[in-house]
């Protein structure tokens, strides 16, 4: 068996490609965003920048306001883990508090947006 893949790994691989093509397409588009007005930034100039298809995006999201709200929760997962590696270092009631409310309010709060209509 030297030598072949199992399907397992093949699907494993074909993710790995999936989801880093993901991340270069919300990459590609907070980039333009930084630089650009949002009303000028579409599908077309993410693609672009991103160096792939316009039809390649469309695989992984269905509209630019998709992307743009990807950006949105990957920005509050970021805050929501730097707050949980900072509390780490507090040894207090306030990280207590924080533990208990903060946190859950954060995790609740993105939860949230993945269903909005």
């Amino acid at each position: 068996m030297l030598g072949k893949t199992s399907s397992t790994d093949r699907i494993r691989e074909k993710k790995k490609v999936f989801l880093a093509r993901e991340q270069k397409i919300v990459s590609a588009a907070l980039e333009l965003l930084i630089s650009e007005n949002i009303d000028r930034v579409t599908v077309s100039k993410i693609a672009s920048q991103a160096g792939i298809g316009k039809g390649t995006v469309y695989k992984h999201f269905l509209t630019k306001n998709e992307i743009l709200v990807r950006i949105m929760l990957d920005y509050e997962k970021s805050i929501a883990r730097r707050l949980e590696a900072g509390l780490e270092k507090e040894n207090s009631l306030w990280k207590h508090a924080l533990r208990t409310l903060g946190i859950p309010f954060w995790k609740y709060h993105v939860s949230q947006i993945l269903w909005m209509p």
